[in-house]
């Protein structure tokens, strides 16, 4: 008895390599008018504007073009998150001396400062009026920007990282 085998299936053509990712030329160098490491950043949703925080807690907001807009002050510590709102004129900042500022980058003046232990990650509602704050308390704050008023979610792990729902129902 013979039996037939059939052939191997011929090898599929080979994909044309990806084309190489132009480079983007509207990014510079950025500095800081204080020396120090960049410890936290955050941009915009629109690209127009990047904060930086440092290990001095200095907060320092750049325009696309490279150029310091504001230099934000209230930390005595390492600046260790931040989040800008979606209006992009409203930033927070979390920082290792256990506080957590909201300014208004256009004033250059803080709005609101809340004690808080060891804050990690930040994240504001669609519409801004919410502010959440984890990090190493077994807690997340949600501060109302309106009211000033902070509710907590007890029982919390260690958070690291917070997000909103794109509709800001969910956190």
């Amino acid at each position: 008895h013979l039996r037939t085998i059939p052939s191997p299936a011929p090898d599929p053509p080979a994909k044309p390599p990806l084309p190489a990712e132009p480079v983007d030329t509207r990014w510079t160098r950025l500095s800081t008018p204080d020396p120090g490491v960049v410890t936290a950043i955050a941009m915009t949703q629109d690209g127009a504007l990047l904060a930086g925080g440092n290990a001095d807690g200095a907060v320092f907001v750049w325009n696309a073009r490279g150029a310091v807009v504001a230099r934000l002050r209230g930390h005595g510590g390492r600046v260790t998150a931040l989040a800008f709102g979606d209006d992009g004129r409203t930033l927070a900042s979390g920082a290792s001396d256990n506080q957590v500022s909201v300014f208004e980058v256009d004033a250059n003046r803080a709005i609101y400062t809340m004690p808080f232990r060891g804050p990690l990650a930040l994240a504001f509602s669609s519409d801004g009026a919410l502010l959440a704050v984890g990090g190493t308390e077994r807690r997340i704050s949600i501060l109302d920007r309106d009211t000033g008023r902070v509710d907590s979610l007890p029982d919390a792990t260690a958070c690291a990282a917070l997000a909103f729902s794109p509709a800001g129902g969910r956190l």
